[in-house]
């Protein structure tokens, strides 16, 4: 009697079954009305960081709209600790100067990213942080200034 797992690869691929397809519905939807491959740059600072004597979200802000990013949020987080302090910082009303956690979200085309990044790195870089960036599919940018696309 041979062990085998239960739960073989029946598509022929290196993935789980059916993963394949997923994919390539994914792609498959790509080429459809309102669907493009874009990436999302995000970038965890504390508030409290700074890069050229301006607070590092706003640079951040600033590089992202000299590139002309489609657009950048950033999130202030309620609490949150990191591998630098592994104390976790919260909320306090008395605190003068709270060290929270800053996200910034940019998503973009893959090439505007690729630009940013190592500007990205080295503003980051002096207070430390972490920028991740992850392949995604836009549905649609809608925004009143640009064209109706037509359908293809």
């Amino acid at each position: 009697m041979r062990n085998e797992p239960d739960n073989q690869d029946t598509t022929g691929g290196t993935g789980p079954a059916g993963a394949e397809s997923q994919a390539g519905n994914a792609t498959d939807r790509l080429g459809t009305y309102g669907y493009e491959r874009m990436q999302q740059l995000t970038i965890y600072i504390s508030e409290t960081d700074h890069y050229a004597g301006k607070p590092l979200f706003l640079s951040i802000l600033e590089l992202a709209k000299q590139h002309d990013a489609a657009g950048a949020t950033v999130l202030k987080g309620l609490a949150g600790y990191s591998a630098s302090s592994h104390r976790i910082k919260t909320v306090g009303f008395a605190d003068l100067q709270q060290k929270l956690p800053l996200v910034i979200l940019i998503v973009d085309a893959a090439g505007r990213v690729e630009t940013m990044l190592p500007l990205l790195e080295a503003m980051v870089s002096v207070n430390g942080g972490l920028i991740t960036v992850q392949d995604l599919e836009a549905h649609r940018y809608m925004h009143p200034s640009l064209p109706e696309r037509k359908h293809r």
